[in-house]
């Protein structure tokens, strides 16, 4: 998934995101750490959340929902 979300990016001429936390954890310790979730870091935060947005992610909303980003 993460490469459908940074090649559109690079396309628009945006450095793709980069994937930090729990989930980088996760993929560095080839699953050793198991988080199920993952952070995505980017400069273009609009470009990134429409991009997710195409892809089905929709960011949190409502009572008790964070929302970091």
């Amino acid at each position: 998934m993460l490469t459908q979300i940074s090649m559109p990016m690079d396309a628009q001429g945006y450095r793709p995101p980069i994937l930090v936390g729990g989930g980088d954890v996760e993929f560095y310790t080839q699953d050793a750490a198991n988080t199920g979730d993952f952070d995505l870091i980017s400069t273009q935060q609009p470009a990134l959340e429409t991009i997710m947005a195409q892809h089905g992610f929709a960011r949190p909303s409502g009572v008790g929902q964070s929302l970091r980003g």
